[in-house]
């Protein structure tokens, strides 16, 4: 049997306990809770500082729930290691929004606390080596200002619309985690001044990457994002991230968006092989992108629309489609430094009355030259590299 600063779970009856619940219920504050393999049926809330640990393989010690989350944190401080967390239910109906002018397809409730894996709205919880799912909402859903998880080395798939949610001032870490194949959502989905920082994840198979909505923050590093349907990094309605040594790729549509308002950073990241723009900027966008690597995106480098503006800084665009930069519909960016090279069309395109300015860049080596340049559209030049006229 177990040492006293520990419990033993085991649903065949060889532990202290058949349910995690009744251990933790009787546990003291810093014991261990050790679960050995079976499929638990329950759904646990975690009301005292503990460690609740998987003895055994991971793929055989599960906890499912189907009415609420698996795992329900309401302490300031506890562990959870080495489980696989099954959120069950069956889906009815869905609902769109417009991101960018793609529609995206959502659970009828996107935000149901009752329909995730591992619900979190408080303290410091460590979910570290588990295996999360959820066949209806959320895989992770983490909100309100005194949240501040650690996730990290967990593989975290199917969920409903999203894998991990961050919301209403919600912090939090998470590093070296593979999120990935949410059925009609978003890897991460980060709003209402959500503020994490993810780090060393790879976010695939989506509709979209990441989505920062609402006042959203935080900090993405060194991550891969890639084989997202439809954006795989959009910034809305004045969220503000920074996106840093990230590569973005092989997206079915645009790799970053900043649309509504978008603001955000992207320094030293790569953004290629996407099937739309690598940079998308419309509706008033803002963003800043700077030493970055924009190329063999299906369109162009970088488009810029609607009102929108935008500072591209040092950056080098090649190699893409159609143009390096496409400016339309009021779009109004400021480009300085870069390289604009080797691209389908000219290296700066502007029509329907965008505007802009390119300064101290290199334009040289495009295939249809250095400008296309539509009466009436007002682009600032100065101190640029350019072709030499034949």
């Amino acid at each position: 049997m177990s040492k006293m600063n520990s419990y033993i779970v085991s649903v065949q009856g060889k532990g202290d306990y058949t349910s995690i619940e009744e251990a933790i219920q009787n546990a003291t504050p810093g014991m261990q809770i050790r679960v050995q393999p079976g499929v638990y049926g329950e759904s646990i809330a975690i009301d005292k500082p503990l460690e609740i640990v998987g003895d055994g393989l991971l793929a055989d010690i599960v906890i499912e729930s189907l009415d609420l989350p698996c795992i329900r944190m309401q302490t300031d401080e506890a562990v959870v290691r080495n489980l696989s967390i099954r959120k069950r239910g069956v889906a009815q109906g869905s609902f769109s929004i417009s991101i960018a002018g793609f529609d995206l397809y959502q659970n009828a409730d996107p935000i149901d606390r009752d329909q995730t894996g591992v619900y979190i709205p408080q303290g410091y919880l460590t979910l570290e080596n588990c295996h999360i799912t959820s066949d209806l909402g959320q895989c992770v859903l983490i909100e309100g200002p005194e949240a501040n998880p650690i996730i990290k080395h967990c593989q975290i798939h199917k969920g409903y619309n999203s894998g991990i949610t961050f919301r209403y001032n919600a912090r939090g870490t998470v590093e070296n985690c593979e999120i990935f194949e949410t059925t009609y959502g978003v890897g991460f989905w980060i709003l209402s001044g959500g503020n994490p920082v993810i780090r060393q994840c790879k976010i695939h198979a989506h509709t979209n990457g990441i989505i920062f909505n609402h006042q959203g923050k935080g900090t993405v590093e060194s991550c891969e994002i890639f084989n997202n349907s439809v954006a795989q990094v959009a910034i809305l309605n004045g969220s503000n991230p920074l996106l840093q040594h990230c590569e973005i790729y092989n997206g079915g549509m645009s790799g970053l968006v900043s649309d509504m308002d978008g603001k955000g950073m992207a320094i030293d990241c790569k953004i290629f092989s996407n099937a739309g723009e690598g940079v998308k900027i419309t509706r008033a966008g803002n963003p800043i992108i700077r030493r970055c690597q924009i190329y063999d995106c299906d369109e162009n480098g970088i488009f810029g629309a609607v009102d929108s503006l935008g500072s591209i800084e040092e950056c080098s665009i090649f190699e893409n489609a159609k143009s390096g930069v496409m400016i339309t519909e009021g779009g109004n960016p400021t480009i300085q430094r870069c390289k604009i090279n080797k691209n389908g069309y000219e290296a700066v395109w502007v029509i329907n009355g965008g505007a802009g300015s390119v300064e101290d860049c290199d334009l040289t080596g495009n295939t249809r030259g250095t400008w296309d340049i539509e009466p009436g559209c007002n682009v600032h030049r100065s101190n640029n590299k350019e072709d030499e006229l034949l």
